[in-house]
């Protein structure tokens, strides 16, 4: 178990940055951790969307853990292995590296040519899930690099982190193009990509001056460059006394035999792994930390593995939490001292099996696992750092260990689908959504056996495009359903717009002073309304303006009224937006007029008889905030001719000042 506000912070930006982009993987994901993840990383990620019409964050898992769709955590892109992973991958395993790769912006930068930039290494021994959390034991570990102008700040231990950081780059990019279809991967340029910045700034790194702490399994187990981290000798001065061992998982292959002396399965790969750890070290008692009531294959082992000298232990939990909760999850090897810790310790996502770390041959059956061995010094000892304590030894004459549930592997998220995502055309007969194919040339024969069905719609045959009636609004997101032989997968893609931009779940908003909330909310908090949940028809509550609707039945007097006391609201709200919510309030004054189009026809059409634009009222200078860049400036004003041209508006005249006829 991990305090949370510890598990967040992992993904927090540091004070004046905010997330850019990050890679995430593991195991397992559930929706609800990674949505606070994204949150907490972009500082508000449906403010993050909204304004960059992308993700945040890319998340891999394995299959066995089901996707999450999109908007279910906003900010945060699924993906699960493809079919080309067993061609990358020889181990044959589970994917089950637990790794994130981060890439911070500074928010307001003050002078300089470029935003000064952190990446931040992050490697767990758990999910991102609720267990993580509240229940289980884990440990993370973690290294980031300040950069100003694209160069290392030059702090101290730079050297050792830019090698991990490189290690973890180059995993990410190497097992990219064998995961399920990403919807940004056919960018025409590079800087379209999602990671343009973070790949950027990797790859213009020199060579690593150290060797990396962090490593994984992708070409082969973990067991090699793990020992090759521990050295065959402590450095000079130090007396190294304890091993300590702990891991969440301990199958390895066939119990130990009932009668004799010589180990097998679990005993045998532990006393191997113990005795290359302390090769040329005296021998001394291996201390072992496990879950007495799931520890697989030492149930039988451990009786012998005593003859030896061996202990065993049960996990230390916090104060307070209560052990028949949760269990050890954490992966981690300690060599050093007893009294202090002092020495080499191994955290990462390989369990103390073959399958976790690999055996003494080459080759064999691995999982994709990765994790980071690196010298510790501190005063505090080995029972306060890690989750061993030493008086909760486990007496095996009067205590049997069990041997606990079989983990059973299901296959929840195909990764096979051949749609990576729809395309929104709007042509001159109604708008529809193409489907993006992840191998194009083979469209025809890959649409076979594939059903669509959006906003809560039917399940139809996918024959090519998806037609959509005119004048209602299109869909963020598409349900696919595949029928393989035997069986019938389930996916969810989003839909882009022509320009490669998220269309976002659109805030239905029925009348223009719940506009005016909505874009005075950004204005007031800097923050945008939530996108996640299921797309709806529902207004917001208002909480800025105070307009009224008065009396429809003066006409065009009424309609003339209301759009003046918006119009002027809106004037004053823009011109006290900060520098950094220009782009989302633009953004969102876009969305939220597409939607008034089809909820105020009576207010448009008004509009259109009297031959009045009261956008380019906004366009003026004295309403455009303090401080803006051209560019910030330039994007307001695109949004204000946008949004005149979507209502018919184009061309026409904006409001008379007084003073002026």
């Amino acid at each position: 178990m991990t305090e949370e506000a510890g598990f967040f912070d992992l993904f927090s930006p540091p004070e004046g940055f905010l997330g850019s982009f990050g890679w995430v993987c593991g195991f397992t994901a559930s929706a609800a951790v990674m949505k606070e993840i994204a949150d907490r990383f972009t500082q508000g990620a449906g403010t993050f969307v909204a304004t960059h019409r992308r993700h945040a964050l890319f998340l891999i898992t394995d299959q066995a853990s089901g996707q999450i769709k999109p908007f279910e955590a906003p900010g945060v892109h699924h993906m699960t292995l493809g079919p080309k992973w067993a061609e990358t991958f020889k181990g044959s395993g589970l994917f089950h590296a637990k790794v994130a790769l981060l890439h911070f912006l500074e928010e307001r930068p003050q002078g300089q040519k470029r935003p000064k930039e952190i990446l931040r290494l992050v490697v767990s021994t758990g999910n991102w899930t609720r267990e993580t959390l509240e229940s289980n034991i884990d440990l993370f570990w973690r290294t980031e690099v300040r950069f100003v102008d694209r160069k290392p700040a030059g702090q101290e231990g730079d050297d050792e982190a830019l090698a991990d950081i490189q290690a973890a780059f180059g995993m990410f990019q190497a097992i990219r193009p064998a995961l399920s279809p990403n919807p940004w991967q056919g960018a025409a340029q590079p800087d379209d990509l999602p990671d343009a910045g973070l790949a950027r700034l990797v790859e213009g790194l020199a060579r690593p001056k150290a060797q990396p702490r962090f490593f994984h399994s992708l070409d082969a187990p973990l067991r090699r460059p793990l020992l090759a981290r521990f050295p065959t000798t402590t450095r000079p001065g130090t007396k190294a006394d304890l091993l300590l061992m702990g891991s969440g998982f301990y199958a390895g292959g066939d119990p130990a035999r009932s009668e004799g002396d010589e180990p097998q399965g679990a005993e045998a790969f532990l006393v191997d792994l113990a005795s290359d750890l302390t090769s040329k070290q005296p021998k001394w008692p291996v201390t072992v930390v496990l879950n007495r009531d799931a520890c697989q294959g030492l149930a039988e082992a451990s009786r012998l593995l005593v003859k030896s000298g061996w202990q065993f232990f049960e996990p230390r939990f916090p104060e307070g939490h209560s052990s028949g909760a949760g269990k050890l999850h954490a992966k981690f090897i300690y060599r050093g001292k007893r009294k202090t810790l002092d020495g080499v310790l191994y955290i990462g996502s390989g369990n103390l099996t073959p399958a976790g770390l690999g055996v003494r041959r080459s080759g064999g059956f691995w999982n994709f696992e990765a994790g980071v061995a690196f010298p510790v010094k501190s005063k505090a000892s080995p029972e306060v750092a890690l989750p061993w304590d030493s008086g909760k030894r486990i007496n095996l004459e009067t205590t049997k260990l069990q041997f606990g549930e079989l983990f059973h592997r299901s296959e929840l998220f195909d990764g096979s689908c051949p749609i990576s995502h729809f395309t929104l055309r709007e042509t001159d007969e109604a708008p529809c959504l193409e489907p993006g194919w992840a191998e194009p040339e083979t469209a025809q024969s890959q649409a076979v056996g594939v059903e669509a069905r959006h906003s809560g719609g039917e399940w139809q045959s996918l024959d090519g495009r998806i037609e959509l009636e005119r004048g209602t609004r299109p869909p963020a997101q598409v349900d696919l359903r595949m029928s393989n032989p035997g069986s019938k997968h389930h996916m969810t893609v989003p839909v882009l717009g022509e320009a490669g931009a998220l269309v976002l779940p659109e805030l239905h908003y029925r009348r223009l002073e719940d506009v005016l909330d909505a874009l005075m909310l950004v204005d007031q908090t800097g923050r945008d309304s939530d996108l996640s949940g299921e797309e709806n028809d529902g207004g917001l509550a208002g909480t800025g303006s105070q307009t009224t609707t008065g009396d429809a039945g003066n006409g065009d007097i009424y309609f003339s009224r209301r759009l003046m006391a918006v119009i002027t609201a809106l004037g004053e709200s823009q011109a006290g937006l900060r520098v950094d919510q220009c782009r989302l309030w633009a953004a969102r004054l876009v969305e939220h007029s597409r939607s008034l189009k089809r909820t105020e026809p009576a207010v448009i059409k008004n509009l259109q008889e009297m031959q009045l634009n009261p956008f380019s009222h906004l366009s003026r200078e004295e309403f455009m905030p303090v401080g803006l860049t051209s560019d910030d400036a330039g994007v307001l004003r695109a949004a204000h001719d946008q949004v005149a041209a979507l209502w018919g508006l184009k061309g026409f005249d904006g409001f008379v000042r007084e003073g002026q006829a």
